[in-house]
């Protein structure tokens, strides 16, 4: 299991605070960012933590419970939370986090299918009676944006289904590499 931090007084809570949202801006801002990865998960856990510990004390500005990237909050709720996916950092975690997952399913899992991390735009795809009629941000995971007017430009998202079924599709938008040379830098 990866280490934790401990915070130990409100002034070096709120120091971590300030720094994690710093390293998120940064990072969403222009993709530079003064924490690598791990550093921002383990200070994440120990902000945690402390608001764990110390409930009255949790700023506002705590980046725990927000959206990564500070994304707008729609105003299209969603039938279910769109919830996003916990990190583990260990064969431990895994392993536990697995156990739990057989828990809820009430039976052992077949099988399992790995791939590399991806991090795009996760989205909800309406159906009605087969047909395209809604594409939503996550947002703040209860409510997001309607982006309909760009389905067209998400390759691979049929407007049509080869059924007649009400159903909500969800996933992530990617932008790969071979894209960029498309965009343009404005200065």
């Amino acid at each position: 299991m990866k280490e934790t931090a401990v915070l130990v007084s409100p002034a070096a809570y709120a120091n971590a605070v300030t720094t994690a949202v710093e390293a998120a801006a940064a990072y969403y801002a222009d993709g530079g960012t003064p924490l690598g990865d791990d550093e921002y998960d383990k200070l994440l856990r120990a902000i945690e933590a402390y608001e764990l510990a110390h409930p009255g004390e949790a700023l506002p500005a705590s980046p725990t419970g927000k959206v990564a990237g500070g994304a707008a909050v729609g105003d299209i709720p969603h039938s279910v939370p769109m919830l996003s996916l916990d990190n583990v950092f260990s064969a431990e975690e895994l392993a536990a986090w697995a156990a739990g997952l057989e828990r809820r399913l009430g039976q052992p899992v077949q099988g399992w299918c790995v791939e590399p991390k991806l991090d795009g735009l996760a989205v909800a795809a309406r159906y009605r009676a087969g047909r395209l009629v809604q594409l939503i941000t996550r947002g703040d995971g209860l409510a997001g944006e309607d982006i309909t007017h760009a389905a067209d430009a998400v390759l691979g998202l049929p407007a049509l289904l080869t059924e007649a079924v009400d159903v909500e599709l969800r996933g992530e938008v990617l932008l790969t590499q071979e894209f960029f040379p498309l965009f343009k830098t404005v200065s």
